[in-house]
């Protein structure tokens, strides 16, 4: 009987022990010099007005937030779908608490458009 709570607590905390080490850091306002110069073929990181006007475009839970305000933290290249994966701190809505997440970006047709929102 205790055998059968001990192993899954103890599987959890250690998953958990794991998440945390692992987890993405909160953003620090502007992206650091260094992560922007992260380049991959001829792409850059994103400019934070590139990003912000992306995430206006981008329709999250089926709307356009056009008055979204974010801070972009730092951005890597990305090895799926995405240019560049970049941590932001995002508001969807004025007055809004910002939320953390990984947002990939792709340059398309000249402008930068969200690929993959995590």
């Amino acid at each position: 009987m205790i055998k059968q709570i001990v192993v899954p607590v103890a599987a959890f905390a250690a998953g958990a022990g794991v998440g945390y080490l692992f987890h993405a850091p909160s953003c620090q306002g502007q992206a650091s010099a260094q992560a922007r110069k992260f380049i991959r073929g001829d792409v850059v990181a994103p400019t934070e007005r590139d990003a912000t006007d992306a995430v206006r475009r981008f329709a999250i839970g089926g709307r356009v937030h056009t008055t979204a305000t974010m801070q972009l933290g730092n951005c890597v290249p990305s090895a799926y779908l995405a240019d560049m994966d970049c941590a932001v701190d995002i508001a969807l809505t004025p007055g809004s608490l910002s939320v953390h997440h990984s947002v990939g970006f792709k340059r398309n047709a000249g402008r930068w458009d969200v690929a993959t929102w995590r």
